[in-house]
């Protein structure tokens, strides 16, 4: 019936639009981490570089201090390595949500 056909519709218009909110914000967040993860990948090259020059020379507490930062690159590269599976997992996300909402759009048709 006509009132059935509406609250299709209706049903169909809320999904695709919590979909496209969803896709949104998603995508927001992939900016956002890409942000971080290029300031990250700065300092990261920047502690690299200390760390070559530190090494380079044989002082003890100079190899100590190179150590410290051997440490932070590598807690540094963990965290990229996080960040860059969490903007893969948003785009797996938001291809499945647009995946979803072209299913919904076909059906509405």
């Amino acid at each position: 019936t006509l009132d059935q056909a509406n609250v299709g519709k209706d049903t169909f218009a809320m999904q695709s639009t919590e979909k496209n909110e969803i896709i949104q914000e998603n995508e927001m967040m992939i900016t956002n981490l890409q942000e971080d993860l290029d300031k990250l990948r700065v300092v990261n090259d920047q502690l690299t570089c200390k760390l070559a020059s530190l090494e380079a020379q044989s002082d003890a507490g100079i190899v100590m201090k190179a150590d410290e930062l051997q440490h932070k690159v590598e807690q540094l590269q963990s965290y990229l390595a996080a960040n860059e599976d969490m903007v893969e997992k948003l785009r797996a996300s938001n291809d499945h949500l647009t995946n979803e909402l072209n299913s919904l759009k076909t059906h509405s048709d």
